[in-house]
């Protein structure tokens, strides 16, 4: 127990058990859907491919059969089966193209790009950086060459429209994941000088500029540089509005806190959750924003803020049960296991215990093999016949 100046000026006991950090997960809100415990999410898949065979047009096949295969994907990521994602990714990719040729309909190709960049992010989770940036920059092609290489397939003129309604919304799609995935696996991989020069030439734009500066802010922090980095939070976080400003104060006080200036950080971290305390119940249950929330009370903790560290994580807790987000619920309950009062330690402790003992998700387990799932093999060989 230490004691310091509070943000009010009068003396407050804070409590500083762990070393402040800057996260390097991209907070600026972007698309997300909820992480539901891996054996519901199979057999909604399941049950998904149960109405994809029934359907009758190719278009709307390619578009069923895509999303189920890349929510299968991303599934076996979670449960720590790379291989078993690659492998399903790929056959995916091959599949839409020989749909494509089968057809004569060269529109279903667009259902390739996504498979595309998750093998990209695959490479990325794997430390093959190398191999993600390329593929994720062969993206940039189509806005100037009209055509775009999936591997074995190509995408030509107005291909486009299996996925979107218009070129300059295409143009746009692939333009925010060339950008936010390459920034991702940047940071994924610990290649903090590759941010400054990325960001000054992706040409990004309204969220996209915000996810380049927050990628900059935390390179710079990573680096060492905490003036450039707290400088440069402070700078866009004037300009930016919304949720991106609300992401960009939060790497500010993370700056400032490894820094070493706590009290500034306490007073922009009291500040933000006293403002993310009196958001709507349902505003707190967007996926999308769960990330900011999530942060924002490990950041509390960090710097001693026990209380606003508590009082977030309750109520990030329950908007992931209302989302039904076990990967943010199992995070807030460690959370709360670390952060709480002695008197409520214990309980949180064993609800954490209990979560972590039950789920699918790898990065829960401490390095466990996948568990053993008939859900999971039911998915994964119905995808094989459908993809073969």
């Amino acid at each position: 127990m230490r004691t310091d100046e509070s943000v009010t000026g009068q003396v407050a006991p804070f409590r500083v058990e762990v070393s402040p950090t800057m996260a390097v997960a991209i907070l600026v809100p972007q698309d997300r859907i909820p992480r539901p415990p891996l054996g519901t999410w199979a057999a909604r898949l399941c049950r998904m491919l149960d109405t994809a065979r029934a359907t009758r047009t190719t278009r709307q096949l390619a578009g069923q059969l895509g999303s189920i295969g890349n929510q299968a994907g991303l599934l076996a990521a979670h449960a720590g089966d790379v291989s078993r994602a690659w492998h399903v990714t790929e056959q995916q990719l091959w599949w839409q193209g020989r749909l494509a040729r089968r057809s004569h309909d060269p529109t279903v190709t667009a259902h390739a790009v996504q498979p595309w960049v998750n093998l990209g992010r695959l490479e990325a989770l794997t430390g093959r950086w190398r191999e993600a940036l390329a593929r994720l920059a062969a993206l940039s092609a189509y806005e100037m060459d009209d055509w775009l290489e999936l591997g074995c397939m190509r995408l030509r003129g107005s291909d486009y429209l299996g996925v979107s309604a218009s070129r300059e919304h295409f143009v746009g799609f692939l333009q925010a994941v060339y950008v936010s995935d390459s920034l991702k696996t940047m940071l994924l991989n610990r290649r903090f000088d590759l941010i400054h020069p990325f960001a000054a030439s992706a040409r990004a734009e309204g969220p996209l500029w915000w996810m380049c500066e927050e990628a900059s802010v935390v390179a710079e922090c990573r680096l060492g540089d905490y003036p450039a980095a707290m400088s440069r939070a402070d700078t866009a976080a004037r300009e930016a509005t919304g949720w991106s400003r609300a992401a960009l104060r939060l790497r500010l006080a993370e700056a400032h806190a490894c820094a070493g200036d706590l009290n500034r950080a306490r007073a922009i971290l009291s500040q933000l959750a006293a403002v993310v305390r009196q958001l709507s119940p349902e505003v707190k249950a967007k996926p999308e924003l769960m990330p900011i929330t999530a942060r924002l009370a490990g950041a509390c903790h960090e710097v001693g803020l026990a209380d606003d560290a508590c009082a977030v994580a309750r109520d990030v807790l329950q908007g992931a049960r209302t989302a039904n987000d076990e990967m943010i619920e199992i995070e807030m309950l460690k959370l709360l296991a670390d952060a709480s009062p002695e008197h409520e330690t214990q309980a949180w402790r064993d609800a954490t215990d209990a979560a972590v003992a039950v789920t699918d998700y790898a990065r829960f387990r401490r390095g466990a093999p996948p568990r053993p799932n008939p859900v999971f093999d039911e998915l994964y060989e119905r995808l094989e016949a459908v993809y073969t």
